[in-house]
């Protein structure tokens, strides 16, 4: 453990030492000290403290802490935290292939991953898993259910399985596999000649979905615009994102450039023709857009490409490259900034060392009242230092915090409720909506065999929507603003948008809300799209 500990803090002196001889031998030799110093007291606990400590831990803690006083995107990630991020981007994991949620301590299969192992020995939606390999899983923490569910690819297991409408439990063994994860959303023609594409994070396979996505719409369909949502995007890696700017600049435009005191200005150009250089174009933002989705919004909007639809973004434009440390953990530390073409600074401010503050007012921004401002009010009175001009119309954009959109949309603050909140920040609403499936599936695929015939067909009924409320109110919830009512077509569209999930895909969640006209920010984008020349 001792030699394990002094060689991580040896690697972080001589990286910080090595960093620092680029500009002073002098802040070289002071970086060397202090990891010295650091890895003194790491050993002197280690060999000496009166008591048996984690030294792992300890020096994980001082990592974190000497982070923390830097920006507020420079971060550790311990082993566990490395790997489930490494999953979480690459595209893939090895397990079974389901998505699930523990209901009353019992474990419900939610959705198979299409192509997964589950699906192809006939695991359903609806399915209680009870066992896995003979043991009880009744009751188990989710992390632990997710720890026995994965595993090598080719690595076996036997789930016991509890299915409405059969008497006896059912046994499936399954082989474990590589299960894909996807960052397309969804994917269809939102009217005769627009297309859709929503993407909810930029990893490894990002750009072949949407090339994927885009040429099966193209192949049956003439596509002259299309509607790229990015909203609720916090990003992912900066390589996706620059490959998918490509499809829509042409080749030779500048799509960033990075900068820091440290790093040299590195200009990123668009290396290719993409597949949608000339159609029609619109972006649809918010406050939780950010990082890679603001640099594909900056490049668009900075070249005039096409237009930014909905809420001013998150404002992430701090640089991290990642070292990783000798035990598998790692380190990301911001070494340079973002700039979009027009030379604008995405970052919004920040105090260093006090990340607290960064978010709080981050939040206090997005609140209901203030989200609600339009930010043409909030720059007026900007320094014109903050000010720079688009590169084909010359019209005035902002940097200095996140992508200004070139069309605010407010968020709908009657759509506000603590009653339906709670509900559905507990589970309740996700919990009813999977029963209900569970009961009724044969019925609903033998009444509705086609996603258009559940569109046009199906309703949430009256009692539907009471049941829901009544399982609210068994846990106590209450209608203490008696506002629940208020929302009664927003919550009966989610049930519906919800259970077509189930029954299809999430194209066709997302194919039920956009047509409603709650949904105002996708209203406005198909107006402008058929505007355009």
């Amino acid at each position: 453990m001792y030699k394990r500990v002094t060689t991580l803090l040896l690697f972080i002196a001589v990286a910080t030492g090595l960093q620092a001889q680029n500009r002073d031998p002098k802040d070289a030799q002071n970086a060397a000290l202090q990891g010295e110093k650091l890895r003194n007291v790491i050993g002197l606990i280690n060999m000496l403290y009166l008591d048996d400590v984690d030294v792992e831990e300890i020096t994980n803690n001082a990592i974190v802490e000497v982070l923390a006083e830097l920006d507020p995107h420079s971060s550790f990630l311990s082993k566990a935290e490395m790997k489930q991020s490494n999953e979480s981007f690459a595209g893939n994991f090895e397990g079974i292939g389901i998505e699930f949620n523990v209901l009353k301590d019992t474990l419900i299969v939610v959705n198979t991953i299409k192509g997964g192992p589950s699906q192809k020995i006939g695991l359903h939606s609806g399915d209680r898993i009870i066992a896995v390999d003979g043991i009880s899983i009744i009751g188990i923490d989710k992390m632990d259910v997710h720890k026995k569910l994965r595993g090598k690819k080719g690595t076996i297991l036997t789930v016991t399985v509890i299915r409405k409408d059969i008497k006896e439990p059912m046994e499936f063994v399954i082989t474990r596999d590589i299960i894909p994860l996807y960052s397309l959303d969804a994917s269809y023609m939102i009217d005769s000649t627009t297309a859709y594409i929503k993407l909810n994070r930029f990893m490894a396979t990002t750009t072949t979905e949407f090339e994927k996505a885009l040429d099966s719409l193209q192949s049956n369909n003439t596509v002259d615009g299309l509607i790229l949502d990015l909203r609720g995007n916090g990003g992912g890696f900066l390589s996706e994102a620059l490959k998918l700017s490509n499809h829509f600049l042409p080749k030779g435009s500048l799509l960033l450039y990075t900068e820091g005191g440290k790093v040299k200005r590195e200009d990123v150009h668009a290396f290719d023709n993409g597949k949608f250089v000339d159609g029609k174009l619109i972006i649809l933002v918010d406050e939780e857009s950010a990082s890679a989705s603001e640099i594909v919004a900056g490049a668009i909007q900075d070249w005039d490409r096409g237009l930014i639809i909905g809420r001013p973004t998150f404002g992430k434009g701090l640089v991290q490259q990642q070292f990783m440390l000798p035990d598998t953990s790692a380190i990301r530390l911001t070494i340079a900034r973002y700039h979009t073409p027009s030379g604008r600074y995405i970052q919004r401010p920040y105090e260093m060392g006090n990340k607290e503050d960064y978010y709080m007012n981050y939040m206090k921004r997005n609140s209901m009242k203030n989200a609600a401002i339009a930010p043409d009010s909030i720059f007026k009175d900007i320094p014109d230092s903050l000010k720079y001009k688009t590169l084909i119309k010359g019209r005035t954009v902002y940097g200095g915090g996140g992508i200004n959109p070139d069309i605010f949309v407010a968020p709908d603050t009657t759509l506000q409720s603590r009653f339906w909140g709670e509900t559905i920040g507990r589970g309740i609403v996700n919990d009813y909506i999977t029963k209900y499936y569970d009961d009724n599936r044969r019925r609903l695929k033998s009444k509705y065999p086609t996603f258009e015939k559940f569109e046009e067909e199906f309703e949430i009924t009256p009692k539907m929507y009471q049941t829901l409320k009544d399982e609210a109110f068994k846990v106590d919830i209450k209608d203490e603003d008696n506002d629940a009512d208020d929302l009664k077509h927003f919550v009966t569209l989610q049930l519906k948008a919800l259970l077509a999930q189930k029954l299809w895909t999430t194209t066709d969640y997302f194919r039920i809300v956009n047509a409603d006209t709650l949904t105002n920010v996708v209203d406005i984008a198909i107006e402008e799209i058929h505007k355009m020349e």
